[in-house]
């Protein structure tokens, strides 16, 4: 007998969505064939976004609908999100399906402005599978990491950069940020 539970019960059990680096969201992209794309029902909700264009939910389900306007999309479209989502600094977060936590339906491309997840405590979310590693002794401390860490584990302290794991949550932002190369993801 199994103890994985009801569909419901293994659904309150893992967090629909987890987040993972924009490599981590390519690899997703190119396991899959067929692409939809469709309005952002977060961005949507609010009536604009001041950090990106609404039309960045990715579905890799035809049955699964989220946000508005879905549109079949070629894996050319596909990574035209994810590149802007590398502009426009956007953590990706991928979702699964609600009844089977091992099918993904989805990435989401998210902002602190907009996303549910950013702006309400009773949203779960895993953390990645990766997490942050900054080189302290390259670091300048310049902040520019600081800025783009959404999960606010990266902070300047007295003139010197303070990173806390624990608030990692694994999306390599900063890697992308950091003008000297310091931080990488492992």
């Amino acid at each position: 007998m199994s103890n994985q539970g009801t569909p419901d019960e293994v659904q309150k059990k893992v967090p629909q969505h987890f987040v993972c680096t924009h490599d981590q969201a390519r690899k997703l992209i190119d396991q899959y064939n067929e692409y939809y794309i469709a309005i952002c029902g977060c961005r949507q909700g609010r009536g604009s976004c001041s950090h990106s264009r609404m039309d960045v939910c990715l579905m890799f389900n035809a049955a699964f609908t989220t946000g508005t306007e879905k549109r079949p999309a070629t894996r050319a479209e596909a990574l035209k999100i994810l590149t802007h989502a590398d502009e426009k600094g956007l953590v990706s977060r991928p979702f699964r399906k609600p009844d089977d936590p091992n099918v993904l339906d989805g990435i989401c491309f998210c902002c602190p402005e907009c996303c549910y997840y950013f702006n309400h405590d009773d949203e779960p979310c895993d953390k990645g599978s990766l997490v942050q590693s900054t080189d302290l002794d390259t670091c300048t401390a310049c902040g520019m990491c600081v800025s783009v860490c959404y999960f606010g584990a990266r902070s300047i302290v007295d003139g010197q950069l303070v990173v806390d794991d624990k608030k990692c949550y694994g999306c390599g932002l900063c890697v992308d940020a950091c003008p000297g190369g310091s931080v990488t993801m492992k």
